[in-house]
């Protein structure tokens, strides 16, 4: 099939702007989740995690199941910062958290860093929740004890 280089100029345009850049900023709460999971996907895939199946309504504190091409099927949260929290605990969770600042994964397994926590050196907040957040992207500190 033979194409006018003019039509084919302007198909190629055409088809090139739905695949324009888009601006992170600018997406919704629920859309930045989404684009933080494709970016997670395309790290793990390229360490042998192909499949992924996410889940309805945190199931057992995982937001997907992953399974690598050695036969290891392992459960995952997905954050948008590290967190621990008793609720996770005990679950056998790994944690995923994209970071849009430096445009970085980071995995940790939930269990050994809630035992390793050390709030004060972290500077974390405690919430009424329980919950251990860092304030923005991981700290050089948390980076070296995710395990």
């Amino acid at each position: 099939m033979r194409f006018d280089s003019a039509l084919s100029t302007n198909l190629n345009s055409i088809v090139m702007e739905s695949f324009k850049e888009i601006d992170y900023k600018e997406l919704t709460s629920v859309q930045k989740e989404s684009y933080a999971f494709c970016q997670i996907q395309a790290v793990m895939s390229k360490r042998g995690w192909l499949e992924f199946h996410r889940l309805n309504d945190d199931h057992n504190g995982a937001d997907w199941v992953s399974f690598h091409i050695d036969g290891k099927t392992e459960r995952f949260q997905q954050k948008s910062r590290f967190t621990l929290s008793p609720k996770y605990y005990g679950i056998g969770l790994k944690v995923m958290v994209y970071s849009f600042a430096d445009d970085s994964v980071y995995m940790y397994d939930h269990d050994d860093n809630f035992d390793a926590w050390e709030e004060k050196r972290m500077g974390a907040k405690v919430y009424k929740d329980d919950f251990l957040r860092s304030k923005t992207i991981p700290s050089f500190a948390i980076v070296n004890i995710i395990k």
